[in-house]
């Protein structure tokens, strides 16, 4: 992937904390890379509750199922979006991505 460089203005009271604390914005951005893989595992996490199961199973469950059911493939759909995107944060997180 290629790097790009960009300038950002910062509000003063960042300007003044940054002196004291020197953190980056790769810093900074890993931080909100951090925030945002916990809050998709949080929604993961409702969903695991809800089911009593992980989103594997549920998928097996549905692809074997005899009667289709609307609401839990509303809700597999959702899970997995919500695990796709816990995926790319915990990449990011990590700097692989």
């Amino acid at each position: 992937m290629a790097q790009q460089t960009t300038t950002i203005t910062v509000p003063k009271w960042i300007q003044k904390n940054a002196a004291e604390t020197k953190p980056s914005v790769k810093d900074l951005l890993r931080t909100f890379a951090f925030l945002k893989m916990k809050e998709y595992e949080r929604q993961t996490d409702a969903f695991r509750q809800k089911y009593k199961t992980d989103l594997i199973r549920l998928e097996k469950k549905i692809k074997t199922g005899k009667k289709e059911n609307p609401e839990l493939w509303d809700d597999y759909i959702v899970w997995k979006g919500l695990n796709l995107a816990y995926q790319k944060w915990v990449k990011r997180y990590k700097n692989r991505g």
